[in-house]
Parts: structure tokens; sequence; C-alpha cells
């Protein structure tokens, strides 16, 4: 179950995704309901796709280690997809002068 009304880019739940693996960036409080599917969190979830581990790199800095953030498997991704809970977007579309609030890590 997810929420789409009302839903604030503070609530927004957004993931980095590189080949075949994914990172939950920003919406820590949703990942027992993300990651479970039962209970409920904002939808559509955004899911930046980066072309390789430079690009990835660019966008959450150089001093940010991918470890800082939970990791989410690959079947989480599948049912999320199935679901039409997911917006895959290419980093390469995506602002990177800070304009927009996916810029700015939240939890």
């Amino acid at each position: 179950m997810s929420e789409q009304s009302n839903v604030s880019p503070d609530d927004e739940i957004v993931l980095l995704g590189l080949e075949q693996s994914w990172w939950l960036y920003q919406g820590d409080a949703y990942l027992s309901p993300l990651i479970s599917g039962e209970g409920s969190f904002p939808s559509p979830i955004r899911c930046l796709v980066f072309e390789d581990i430079l690009q990835l790199r660019r966008y959450v800095g150089s001093a940010v280690s991918l470890i800082e953030f939970w990791g989410i498997n690959p079947d989480v991704i599948a049912r999320l997809r199935v679901d039409g809970h997911l917006l895959e977007v290419a980093a390469e579309d995506f602002p990177r002068d800070g304009s927009d609030d996916v810029t700015q890590r939240g939890d």
C-alpha cells in the first residue's frame, strides 16, 4: 500500500541505482514498509539511474561512501516496478544545481 496525495518533498523516497545495485538515498523513515511491502509509503518512488560509478560519485559527493546508505534488494525493486511504484529517471536528466529537493539528502 502507498499514499500518493499531499506528499511533501521531505516525504519523498529516492533511490540511487547503478547496474544491479540500489541504495536508499532519501526516505529512511519508510525503509521498513518499503522492504516489507506492508504499511504505507509515498509513491511514486524516484530512482535515479546512473551510467557508471563516476557519475554516481559526482552526484553524492566524493567524500560520501555508499556504505552510508541502505542497500535495497533486487527483489524489492522488482516488486516496486510490478506494482507501479517505481519512477526510474536517468540521473543525467536530473538537475544538478541544487534547485531540486532530491539533491539535498534528507532522512
